[in-house]
């Protein structure tokens, strides 16, 4: 008996299918931005000379600089809007004295928040966009042995750079802020124990509570979207390598593993994804991988430094 080579009805039904859910799926996959959100990434770096503030897709195509290179900018931070970006920046004619600013999203509309005679740094903003917390170095105190000892504190003071309240007050370097997603919680760096540890307190500045509580340095928290993580920086295991940890500082987790100094873990919109910046390949680079450590990406390829990414909400 002849067999025909010529599909069933069936088969051909099947087949349509199969191949529409393709195409969607390929349709879904091209529009959807990287890490959700509208897909950019924000970062500093020294490509032109100068620390600059970058912008890019987060894949890592088509950077573009947001300032100028007379200026030093960098520590860029997205407004929860993704409409504006929060940074720090110095000028050589004020002795190179960091203060945060704000600017839109494509560079234009700077404006200055704050006006002290010492260091600002590591902006972060409230959930709701209202209010900015950071870092200032603008107290001192008198050791014995040390002498002169300069203290960061944090601050919080509203969007338009009014209002500044202090928030932290020890002897100690209280740095790198990061908003928890509900509001209502900070976490931050503090060398007050005598080495680098993450702390939680209330927005207020109260019930400060050390979540690591390790021999070794931690550094630079980052809160997932979804309130339930924090990803952070640790030379715990003799590098400094990014680790994930409950919000109440439990099930803490290796997250790379690379020779190479990994730093400053920031998280995609989605929660899928964390950007942090290495100098695994012999400088900084920004790199991305998904939240269990599984496909690490280096997004920039540039001699100079690229570091500090942002994702835009």
């Amino acid at each position: 008996m002849e067999m025909s080579n010529k599909p069933s009805t069936k088969t051909l039904v099947i087949s349509l299918a199969v191949l529409t859910l393709f195409l969607s799926a390929c349709a879904s996959t091209a529009t959807t931005p990287v890490g959700g959100g509208t897909g950019r990434i924000a970062f500093s770096s020294f490509r032109e000379g100068e620390s600059m503030v970058f912008i890019m897709n987060a894949d890592g195509s088509e950077p573009n600089t947001l300032t100028d290179i007379s200026v030093r900018a960098k520590q860029p931070i997205w407004s929860p809007d993704g409409e504006r970006i929060a940074f720090v920046l110095s000028k050589e004619e004020e002795g190179h004295n960091i203060d945060i600013y704000l600017m839109d999203e494509d560079g234009s509309n700077l404006v200055r928040l704050t006006e002290f005679d010492s260091i600002e740094a590591d902006p972060t903003w409230s959930p709701d966009g209202s209010k900015i917390a950071f870092a200032s170095g603008q107290d001192t105190y008198t050791d014995m042995t040390q002498g002169l000892v300069s203290v960061f504190s944090i601050f919080v003071m509203s969007s338009d750079g009014s209002g500044v309240e202090r928030l932290t007050d020890t002897e100690a370097k209280n740095m790198a802020p990061n908003w928890s997603p509900d509001g209502d919680n900070l976490v931050f760096q503090t060398d007050r124990d005598g080495n680098l540890e993450i702390y939680i307190m209330n927005a207020d500045g109260s019930g400060q509570i050390n979540l690591t509580n390790d021999p070794s340095d931690d550094q630079s928290p980052s809160w997932s979207p979804d309130g339930k993580m924090i990803a952070f920086t640790s030379d715990r295991d003799g590098n400094e390598e990014i680790y994930l940890m409950n919000a109440d500082g439990s099930n803490v987790t290796r997250l790379t593993d690379d020779p190479g100094r990994n730093k400053r873990p920031t998280w995609s919109p989605d929660g899928r994804m964390i950007a942090f910046y290495s100098d695994r390949s012999g400088n900084f680079e920004v790199y991305v991988m998904a939240i269990d450590g599984s496909g690490v990406t280096q997004l920039t390829d540039h001699p100079d430094f690229d570091g500090f990414p942002s994702w835009q909400p």
